[in-house]
């Protein structure tokens, strides 16, 4: 329930940012490691069965914090 609410906050927090010009901070991001931390959120949820396979990708310059799934 805790983590939740976190969640709902941050997500709030960023659709507010989008009504102001936003400010990103590109920085050499790894696509499968941020999949890897949203499907690591997702493990141990009653009635989510989660089967990963990721294929190597090319790493890219991308801002995180938008791109996160909480």
């Amino acid at each position: 329930m805790g983590n939740t609410a976190r969640r709902i906050d941050e997500m709030i927090a960023r659709l507010s940012a989008l009504r102001q010009r936003p400010e990103f901070k590109f920085e050499e991001t790894d696509l499968n490691q941020v999949v890897s931390e949203a499907a690591d959120r997702l493990d141990g949820m009653q009635d989510v069965e989660l089967t990963k396979e990721l294929q190597p990708a090319p790493s890219m310059r991308a801002d995180r914090d938008q791109i996160r799934v909480s």
